[in-house]
């Protein structure tokens, strides 16, 4: 009776001691879409890093425990100086320099991978679901595409305002990532 209990033991210890770490590669696209009254916008990344831990097998993936996403807040850049300045005294990056994600359960369906987890920005946490899409390359790299909408406010982040309040930054937002992960 005690070794039909310790096997479904031994088999959880194994599934979680072969999952791999692959880490982000450079390359990756990790940015922010918004409105403004003027124009809309985008805010790309030039400085991120991350990883998940991943099982797989026969050129699909079985399982990812962890997923672990750090953008540098300072990198977000939009091609316009004043824009970029605005939306770092928005989201305090004297104070948080880091936008975070750390999922808290992934689950994976087909090609469909579904992370719960916590998003801080501004130094304010909220739990959010990522979806997307995942797929192992012939290469044995992990690519995943998908976005996410939120509200800035949502995370005690008023939109920015410019030429003295004449334009107003929308409050809606989305994240959009395609990122490649390696061994």
């Amino acid at each position: 009776m005690r070794k039909l209990f310790l096997l479904p033991l031994a088999l959880v210890v194994f599934q979680l001691s072969a999952q791999t770490q692959y880490n982000l590669k450079s390359g990756y696209d990790i940015h922010i879409a918004g409105t403004s009254s003027l124009h809309d916008w985008e805010m790309k990344s030039e400085n991120s890093e991350g990883y998940l831990k991943a099982t797989v097998s026969d050129n699909s993936l079985s399982s990812i425990s962890d997923i672990h996403i750090v953008v540098e807040a300072e990198s977000l850049k939009s091609g316009k100086s004043g824009m970029d300045k605005n939306a770092y005294e928005a989201i305090k990056t004297k104070e948080h320099k880091s936008i975070v994600f750390d999922s808290k359960n992934v689950s994976i369906s087909g090609s469909k991978v579904t992370a719960s987890g916590d998003l801080t920005i501004a130094g304010t946490k909220k739990n959010i679901t990522l979806e997307s899409s995942c797929s192992v390359l012939s290469n044995g790299d992990i690519k995943c595409t998908g976005s996410t909408k939120m509200k800035m406010t949502e995370f005690n982040v008023d939109p920015p305002t410019a030429m003295f309040g004449s334009i107003k930054t929308g409050d809606d937002l989305e994240i959009v990532f395609d990122v490649t992960f390696s061994k």
